[in-house]
């Protein structure tokens, strides 16, 4: 624990700062450590002139025109990351800077669920298949039956991320263009 100063020292620095002394020559003549008087004036300065400043930062550089930009661009259509959206802008700013203001604006990354439409032809072709699945072989034992999903790992699977805003973004196109 840090030595407090005496009274009689603190009367010392006082008159001799008073008298126009440095922080050297006050710390010679009272044999103290110059940090100590150092300490000590600047504390008893504070004491008379406190006041609250409140530190404002670095300014933001997410401006409201910056936010209707990003919103233009994601009217027009869905993004697959944000460096494409750093590209449309012609941005210098940094991709979290632009991450921050597409979720401060309400976009969303997620997957595209993109609706997939049957036919009534596809759909009676699958409910014949499954009762004459059924009629054949009362042993389901026998059978086994997998998830229809497809992943390809050396490309696209169709289940991509995309930003968007919702209920403002185009929607999505369905996967094939022969059905209606």
């Amino acid at each position: 624990m840090p030595k407090l100063l005496s009274l009689k020292i603190q009367q010392q620095i006082r008159t001799m700062r008073k008298a126009g002394k440095t922080v050297r020559q006050i710390a010679r003549g009272t044999k103290v450590a110059k940090n100590s008087v150092l300490r000590y004036m600047n504390r008893t300065q504070g004491q008379k002139k406190r006041r609250i400043v409140k530190r404002l930062g670095r300014a933001t550089s997410l401006t409201a025109n910056l936010k209707e930009r990003i919103k233009r661009v994601l009217k027009k259509k869905r993004l697959k990351n944000v460096s494409e959206l750093k590209r449309e802008l012609r941005s210098k700013l940094c991709e979290t800077t632009l991450r921050k203001a597409m979720r401060e604006i309400g976009a969303e990354f997620d997957s595209e669920k993109r609706p997939f439409y049957l036919s009534a032809k596809h759909k009676d072709a699958r409910v014949e298949f499954a009762e004459e699945q059924i009629r054949k072989s009362p042993n389901y034992a026998v059978r086994i039956y997998v998830d229809e999903k497809k992943f390809n790992l050396d490309g696209p699977d169709g289940l991509l991320k995309r930003w968007y805003i919702p209920d403002v973004s185009p929607p999505v196109e369905q996967r094939s263009k022969n059905f209606k």
